[in-house]
């Protein structure tokens, strides 16, 4: 999939650490890319190495535009480096967009090393707090959830003793951006964003997180932060921007609004929240 949306001209790079699941994406790649896909030459690349260390797998600074993963991260047993090293590895832009699992509360020792919740991806899942601190710790100061998050049932008599009975685990998908100037905070610059239209499969619209969708040809305004999210990141050449930084006007307003001019444009308040 990554290697038919990135094109003949891009590059994607799997990482695993192990060797067994390497060397079958090793077999298929070529076939794949040159037969299905009808490129030239592969686009894809599979290394050995562990997300707490993609230095060791070659991956260099400010190398990647995207980041992608789906239910890992939990498995690791330092959960700092992996976010640490994805905003290293990541240019000016870039972005982290991944589903994991994640926890109302922090889990006991005894739910963590369980073997049954660890294989089921529920004994490593970060309490979401938590993992909202390590984002912006690392440099991801406005992790953005990109839909509303999806309650995973235990019903499990034995696990639940173990868990306790209240403990609520959560499916998330979050996106983290790595730009400079992001605040902790939507602050109000008199920005608008318009989204062109122009990205494959989204030709009428386009979702940014789980409270903006972004229609194709209308002027929303935005907070400064979501201007940098949809104008000056990867997406940016898919977007117009009205406005820059050089005028404060205090907390964007979530809570909506008339619309109000923007030259001959109109912009539709209240988009960010």
């Amino acid at each position: 999939m990554c290697a038919a949306l990135v094109g003949p001209n891009g590059t994607v790079t799997g990482v695993d650490m192990t060797k067994e699941q390497l060397d079958v994406a090793r077999r298929h790649v070529d076939a794949y890319t040159k037969d299905v896909l009808g490129y030239p030459a592969t686009n894809m690349r599979f290394v050995e190495g562990h997300t707490e260390d993609l230095k060791s797998a070659g991956i260099a600074d400010d190398s990647v535009d995207l980041i992608i993963s789906n239910c890992v991260v939990n498995l690791s047993n330092d959960k700092r480096a992996v976010l640490a090293e994805a905003y290293r590895v990541l240019a000016p832009g870039g972005e982290m967009f991944f589903s994991d699992v994640y926890c109302d509360r922090r889990l006991s020792a005894a739910a963590k090393t369980h073997p049954v919740l660890v294989g089921e991806c529920l004994g490593g899942a970060l309490y979401e707090q938590d993992f909202l601190r390590l984002a912006r710790e690392v440099g991801f100061t406005d992790p953005r959830m990109y839909e509303t998050k999806q309650v995973i049932e235990v019903h499990d008599e034995e696990l639940r003793r173990v868990l306790g009975e209240q403990t609520t685990f959560y499916s998330i998908t979050y996106r983290l951006f790595k730009l400079d100037g992001l605040e902790t905070l939507c602050e109000d610059y008199g920005q608008a964003v318009k989204y062109k239209g122009t990205m494959e499969g989204c030709e009428h619209a386009l979702q940014l997180d789980d409270h903006h969708v972004f229609q194709a040809g209308k002027w929303y305004e935005v907070c400064g932060n979501t201007a940098s999210m949809t104008a000056e990141s990867w997406m940016g050449e898919h977007f117009e921007l009205i406005g820059d930084r050089s005028v404060h006007y205090g907390l964007f307003d979530c809570g909506g609004g008339e619309a109000v001019g923007a030259g001959e444009a109109c912009v539709a308040g209240g988009a960010c929240c």
